[in-house]
C-alpha cells in the first residue's frame, strides 16, 4: 500500500483488507480480523504529539477492537467488554476509559474518532464524532518511540495481530 504523501512510509499488508468504495467517504478498507497493515519503522522520526484519526465502521457485537496502534505504546480500544466503559485511549501501561455506555458505536454505522497524544504536556485527548469524550494526564516517563515494542504503526491491530479490527 503506497503512501500518497511522498514520505516512504508504504504499509505492508497482512491478510486479505478489501478496498470498498463508500459512496460518501470515498475508498475505505474492510478488515475482517485477521488483516492489518504494517508501517514498518513508522515510529521513526514520530514527534513528542501525535494525534490520529480515523473513519470507523465497528460491526454489531465486537469489542476490544483497536483501529490504530502506534509502536504498541499508543493505541484506542474502541467497544471495550465491561459493562461501565465504552473507548479507552492507552499510552505506555496508562488507560484512561470514557465511562460512557452512550459513547459504544458496534453496530452504529461510521463514527469518527480522533485521539492526541502529548509527551510534553503528558496529556490524552479522545473525541468521538468532533466531541471531546475524554481527557487524562499521566506521570509516566516519555515515550522513546526508539525502543518501543514494536516500531511499527499498525492499522487494524497490535502489531501481534491482537485486538484486531472487525
Amino acid at each position: 500500500m503506497e503512501d500518497q504523501s511522498g514520505n516512504g512510509y508504504d504499509g505492508v499488508i497482512s491478510g486479505n483488507p478489501s478496498l470498498t468504495v463508500d459512496t460518501e467517504r470515498g475508498d475505505v478498507m474492510t478488515f475482517d480480523g485477521d488483516d492489518q497493515i504494517n508501517v514498518i519503522n513508522g515510529t521513526t522520526g514520530l514527534a513528542e504529539e501525535v494525534t490520529f484519526t480515523a473513519w470507523v465502521n465497528l460491526d454489531a457485537g465486537q469489542q476490544e477492537q483497536v483501529f490504530l496502534s502506534i509502536g504498541d505504546e499508543f493505541q484506542v480500544m474502541l467497544d471495550r467488554t465491561s459493562a461501565s466503559y465504552s473507548m479507552a485511549i492507552m499510552a505506555s501501561n496508562f488507560t484512561s476509559n470514557s465511562l460512557s455506555s452512550a459513547h459504544n458505536i458496534a453496530g452504529e454505522g461510521w463514527n469518527h474518532i480522533a485521539a492526541t497524544f502529548n509527551d510534553v504536556s503528558k496529556e490524552l485527548y479522545l473525541y468521538l464524532n468532533g466531541e471531546l469524550i475524554q481527557s487524562s494526564t499521566f506521570s509516566f516517563s516519555d515515550i522513546d518511540w526508539a525502543t518501543a515494542t514494536s516500531l511499527n504503526i499498525t492499522i487494524g491491530a497490535m502489531s501481534d495481530g491482537s485486538n484486531a479490527f472487525v
